[in-house]
């Protein structure tokens, strides 16, 4: 430890007056001075009485002395300490103490470590941790819930007890423990360990936060059930709380752990975990559940694209979409957006959809409105079910709404294409073979005829021909196929057997 961090321990149990020439120095030993050394280090603490007639080196050494301040010390070159209310005995005990204890808690920083560099369980790393501080711990996420508790000391308080069987807090818990923060000094940016107390419990809770990349995402609770708390147990929390936090980032449902309420909750609903405790979530957060809401899904193509881009549209769709729930779940970025009238996008989001397209190998698919966050997991495969029907038969930047693909669902779902292949009408197969025989277009031309409703302009201007040409194209269609353009049926017979060649082209 440095001179610095032990002035500042000692000072807690005594009156220290003391001179810091060089606080940062580091102190690996201590020698009690009954003598002048035979050879005096600069990274040990001497102990001795003031009133020893002692002849100082000129290089830099860190003193501790018992007794009134003595002016024939040079405090401009050394560290020194004067500490006038016990025995020399005693204070070298207690100094012998402190270092036992520092260097127990290097020995267990450094098992900590051990273990995050083997990637070891989450589990694993809190019993071993339960172990340096002789008492239970517990891991909850920012939603309070359990993300992992200790099997090495037994819980014996009831409240947390029955928290930790249940996985989750209930809400009027939560509420309980905020109030028990904010009247008791707790911090949501803070990084040491602090204690709380409840007037309802006997035992003392201490709390510190976990953060990853400077963002809050839980809590490691030290219930003092085996061992009183001491200072070392707020020394040696916030590096579990730091080692946890690697442990955690290393975990694929991660992005369900880390990150705002509303991202918690989204990855919750994907997990299919209970509703109940979802609900408590969400009141605890004071969010309501939207009346109606779509799921959108972007997809990447590459796992390097999801860690590298991931983090910028998560950002931009924040922008974009104020309102909605947004994380990471599967490789995939998924928002859940609220919906009001009117159910389409703004030009704005249309386009600041689109653009990414242009920074990642991504596909986007959007479900159609829905109104229970009960169906959330249902809207997420099916999203997905829409990025594999339906990537081979759109360009590279096209949003995939559902609405516009529903039949090509459909579709998909039928195994066996010889029934898909049978359905198709006739007329499909002519006009392909003539098309082929002669180099004509009358496949595409009837496709699009239909597709523009059989309007022969807008026809015309989408082939880029006089309306004359589709005129005669139109007719050479009818004379080959025998088909009825009038007739509603033969339409819609004509349209779906296109919308089944094309799915069975694209497989």
């Amino acid at each position: 430890m440095t001179i610095s961090e032990f002035l500042t321990t000692i000072d807690e149990t005594h009156v220290v007056t003391a001179f810091t020439n060089n606080p940062d120095s580091i102190i690996t030993s201590i020698k009690l001075m009954m003598a002048p050394p035979v050879e005096w280090e600069s990274d040990t603490l001497y102990i001795g009485q003031s009133a020893q007639d002692l002849i100082y080196p000129d290089l830099p050494i860190s003193i501790l002395l018992c007794g009134d301040i003595q002016p024939q010390v040079d405090t401009s070159l050394h560290n020194i300490a004067f500490i006038n209310d016990c025995d020399l005995t005693t204070l070298f005990n207690e100094v012998n103490e402190l270092f036992y204890q520092d260097l127990t808690f290097t020995a267990n920083y450094s098992k900590l470590l051990s273990l995050n560099l083997q990637n070891e369980s989450l589990q694993k790393l809190i019993d071993e941790a339960s172990l340096m501080v002789h008492n239970p711990l517990i891991v909850l996420d920012t939603s309070y819930k359990i993300l992992c508790s200790s099997n090495t000391y037994p819980i014996k308080d009831v409240f947390w007890s029955e928290t930790v069987k249940t996985g989750y807090c209930t809400y009027e818990f939560i509420l309980a423990v905020n109030e028990l923060f904010a009247t008791q000094g707790g911090s949501s940016t803070g990084r040491q360990a602090y204690p709380i107390t409840c007037p309802v419990s006997p035992y003392t809770k201490v709390f510190c936060n976990m953060f990853w990349h400077h963002s809050l995402i839980g809590y490691i609770i030290m219930l003092n059930s085996n061992q009183e708390v001491e200072h070392s147990h707020y020394q040696l929390l916030p590096k579990i709380s730091e080692n946890a936090s690697i442990t955690l980032s290393k975990l694929p449902n991660f992005h369900g752990i880390h990150g705002s309420m509303k991202e918690t909750i989204l990855y919750q609903l994907l997990n299919e975990e209970s509703m109940m405790n979802i609900e408590v979530r969400m009141k605890t957060a004071s969010l309501k559940t939207p009346p109606n809401m779509r799921l959108v899904t972007i997809l990447f193509d590459s796992y390097s694209d999801t860690t590298i881009v991931s983090p910028f549209i998560k950002e931009q769709l924040l922008a974009l979409f104020p309102s909605a729930y947004i994380t990471e779940y599967e490789h995939a970025i998924v928002m859940l957006q609220p919906l009001n009238d009117p159910v389409s996008f703004s030009p704005l989001q249309e386009e600041g959809l689109t653009s990414f397209f242009q920074n990642a190998h991504i596909k986007i698919a959007c479900s159609d409105k829905f109104s229970s966050f009960a169906h959330v997991k249902k809207q997420y495969r099916l999203c997905l079910d829409l990025i594999r029907t339906c990537s081979p038969l759109i360009s590279h930047s096209e949003i995939i709404y559902f609405s516009q693909y529903r039949f090509y669902y459909l579709l998909s779902q039928i195994d066996n294409k010889e029934i898909l292949s049978g359905v198709l009408h006739p007329a499909l197969a002519i006009l392909t073979n003539y098309d082929r025989e002669n180099n004509t277009e009358l496949y595409h031309t009837l496709s699009m005829y239909l597709e523009k409703n059989c309007n022969a302009k807008e026809t015309a201007s989408a082939l880029f021909i006089h309306r004359n040409s589709l005129s005669y194209r139109i007719e050479k269609i009818i004379a080959l196929t025998n088909i009825d353009l009038k007739e509603d049926e033969e339409r819609f017979q004509l349209s779906y057997s296109y919308r089944i060649n094309r799915h069975l082209n694209s497989l």
